[in-house]
């Protein structure tokens, strides 16, 4: 409460000194955190993610097309997302990942269907997307893939299709 005082205090100094539009701006961030404050180059990336599961993409052992679970990580190097084991990386993401974890959000897909995740914020240390797969049988398919990216002033729109062999990316500014 003491540091909206003390900004309030502030924006009437300076509306005294002729800064006549500081007050409003000030007032408006106080009443909407969300605002964004400063240049957007210094503004956390937001990324819109699409996850698409085509129809025949995960089927069990009967040929029935089933959801697949989907983990979006937040990283910052990929070289042990790349190394780590499906199972330990699905279930102990940030022990597998150690120092490289920044992140991790998880969405499942029905086949034929698609998921979105609208602005998400990404971490001051991300520097890559990490997308796995949760096939029914991870072995037979190439079950994780990344993006590089930026993790200040940029807008992504990443559309991850998940098919029968891999998961494939495209990402956009």
């Amino acid at each position: 409460m003491l540091s909206v005082g003390c900004l309030v205090t502030g924006a009437v100094l300076l509306s005294a000194c002729g800064a006549q539009e500081i007050p409003g701006k000030v007032i408006k961030v106080i009443a909407d955190p969300k605002i964004a404050v400063g240049e957007p180059k210094d503004q956390p990336t937001l990324v819109d993610i699409t996850v698409y599961a085509e129809p025949g993409a995960n089927r069990n052992d009967g040929g029935e097309a089933v959801p697949i679970d989907v983990w979006i990580f937040q990283l910052s190097d990929d070289g042990k997302f790349f190394q780590a084991e499906f199972d330990r990386l699905t279930t102990e993401p940030a022990a597998v990942l150690s120092t490289t974890f920044v992140k991790v959000k998880e969405v499942q897909v029905p086949p034929g269907e698609s998921k979105t995740i609208n602005e998400l914020e990404l971490k001051k240390d991300t520097t890559f997307i990490g997308i796995a797969g949760g096939y029914v049988d991870p072995d037979k398919v190439d079950w994780r893939t990344v993006e590089a990216v930026k993790s200040k002033g940029e807008t992504y729109k990443l559309l991850a299709v998940m098919n029968r062999r891999k998961i494939i990316t495209n990402l956009h500014r």
